[in-house]
């Protein structure tokens, strides 16, 4: 690990978020509370109370100084949080197994409700939507893709550490990779002819609702602009789908326009704008919603 020393390592809390889940006879829900960016969000939740779900969110994010909750409501409630108070910021026609995903968030904190830049992702947006879908160019020789192994987490590390000076969640601790590779993260890894990692992609899988988040897409600067990350992109989208996922979807900075231009090249529908989502490059920025369905669930 001593060659990741020359690089700045972003400070965070030894424990930066708690997963605890909430019980009684009205309301059953898995909650993150997300310290490092500021958020409650709201993971899974079976509620005969939505005013009671609501109240306890609210509760135990303003005990924790938390600035955003965010769920991810069904067809059948999105209208009643609505009603709570929460705003849609982004829909995902496919999230839940195949059906529609409403992505609410309530703002507990007059700032964190300001987009940062919301003239620049606009123009970026609409000139992303201009684009149109394109087979990506095969990768030029000398350039592998394959999977992680075990013994390319400190070299993981120290990529994820030069592309990002900030990151929602922390790819910059051994720990954290080794576990996340092991259970529910499929990572892909571009490799040069000197058997160097120049760029990386994940997929977060949530089996119990058939999707996968696409994230962690990083390139090294002096190989960007090259289709690596749509080569690793078509890659991942051809070994997800094997697994019968239903859903892909990615949350891409909007001011960024490479990532948000591979994502629509690659056919995935633009589904809203999350409003200073997280802590990324830096800062809170906004994030645009991408998804794309890969399969067909079958009821």
């Amino acid at each position: 690990m001593s060659a990741c020393k020359k690089y700045y390592l972003p400070k965070r809390l030894q424990y930066d978020q708690l997963l605890f889940s909430e019980q009684d006879p009205e309301n059953n829900a898995k909650i993150l509370l997300d310290f490092y960016n500021k958020r409650l969000k709201l993971l899974e939740y079976n509620s005969l109370n939505l005013a009671g779900l609501d109240n306890l969110l609210l509760k135990t994010a303003m005990k924790h100084n938390l600035e955003k909750v965010l769920i991810t409501a069904s067809v059948d409630d999105w209208e009643n949080f609505l009603s709570q108070g929460y705003v849609l910021e982004c829909l995902n026609k496919f999230y839940f197994s195949g059906k529609p995903g409403f992505h609410m968030s309530k703002f507990l904190s007059a700032s964190r409700r300001q987009s940062s830049n919301p003239a620049e992702a606009d123009r970026i947006l609409q000139m992303v939507l201009q684009k149109s879908v394109t087979i990506p160019h095969a990768l030029p020789e000398g350039y592998t893709v394959r999977p992680c192994r075990d013994e390319d987490i400190p070299a993981m590390v120290q990529l994820f550490t030069r592309v990002f000076s900030t990151y929602p969640s922390p790819v910059y601790d051994p720990a954290y990779l080794f576990q996340t590779t092991h259970t529910n993260s499929y990572y892909l890894l571009l490799i040069n002819d000197r058997k160097q990692i120049v760029s990386i992609i994940s997929a977060e899988i949530n089996k119990r609702y058939s999707n996968a988040e696409v994230t962690d897409c990083s390139t090294l600067p002096e190989y960007r602009g090259k289709g690596f990350m749509s080569a690793l992109l078509a890659a991942l989208e051809k070994e997800i789908k094997k697994r019968g996922i239903t859903n892909l979807y990615s949350i891409a900075r909007a001011t960024s326009p490479g990532i948000n231009t591979v994502l629509r090249r690659h056919d995935y529908t633009y589904g809203g704008r999350f409003i200073k989502n997280c802590n990324i490059s830096g800062g809170f920025e906004d994030m645009n919603l991408w998804f794309k369905q890969l399969n067909h669930w079958q009821y």
